[in-house]
C-alpha cells in the first residue's frame, strides 16, 4: 500500500472516530514529513476548514495550489475553503479556474453550479450542474443538485395578493366546465 493510500486510510479512521483533532495532528506530521506535497497541504486545509479555521485552511489550500498549479483538485479545494466560509465569489474564481485546467472534472462543474446558487446565478448554476452529471451520471449530488435548481423558488415568501382572485372569474366557471369537462371523481 503506498504512502498516500495509508494516509487517507488513516485520516479517515481519524475522522470517523476521534475528529478532526486526530486527523489535524495526521496532516501536521504529513507536511512536515513531506514539505513539498500538494496533496498534503490540500489535506491539511480541508481539515482546517472543517474546524473553521479560515486563515490556516486558506494558508494550506493556496500552498498546495502553489505546488501544484496545474491540478484541477488543488484549485477545487481552496473554492470548497472559500464556500465553507460563505466566500461564494472568491469560490467562484477557483472552481473556474479547476475546470480551464480539467474541462471534465465533475467535482469542479459541480461546486461551480452550487457556489454559482448561492450568489443567485440560477440559470448558469444549472448550466453548470448538467454539466456535471452528463460528465459524472453515477454522483448522487450531482443527480440531486439538477434535479433541484428552483429549491430557492419555494423559499420564497408565498405571494399573498392572488389569493381569491378566482372568484372574478367564477362567472365565467360554468362556460369553462361544459367546455372541458372534468373526469368523474368517483370512476377511479
Amino acid at each position: 500500500m503506498s504512502s498516500s493510500h495509508s494516509t487517507l486510510g488513516a485520516l479517515q479512521t481519524a475522522l470517523d472516530s476521534r475528529g478532526t483533532g486526530a486527523a489535524l495532528s495526521l496532516c501536521e506530521a504529513e507536511v512536515r514529513n513531506s514539505p513539498n506535497d500538494a496533496d498534503a497541504y490540500r489535506r491539511l486545509g480541508q481539515i482546517h476548514a472543517m474546524q473553521g479555521a479560515r486563515q490556516l485552511a486558506l494558508n494550506a489550500s493556496r500552498r498546495a495550489c502553489e505546488l501544484a498549479p496545474k491540478k484541477a483538485r488543488n484549485w477545487c479545494d481552496l473554492g470548497r475553503v472559500h464556500a465553507v466560509f460563505a466566500e461564494f465569489a472568491p469560490a467562484v474564481n477557483c472552481f473556474l479556474h479547476a475546470i480551464q485546467l480539467d474541462n471534465k472534472y465533475a467535482d469542479g462543474w459541480h461546486n461551480l453550479g452550487t457556489a454559482l446558487g448561492k450568489l443567485g446565478q440560477q440559470d448558469i448554476a444549472f448550466t453548470a450542474l448538467k454539466t456535471a452529471l452528463s460528465i459524472d451520471a453515477t454522483r448522487a449530488e450531482n443527480a440531486r443538485a439538477v434535479q433541484t435548481p428552483s429549491r430557492w423558488q419555494v423559499r420564497q415568501p408565498i405571494y399573498e395578493k392572488s389569493v381569491e382572485r378566482w372568484r372574478h372569474y367564477a362567472p365565467h366557471l360554468p362556460e369553462l366546465e361544459r367546455a372541458f369537462p372534468l373526469p368523474d371523481a368517483t370512476l377511479g
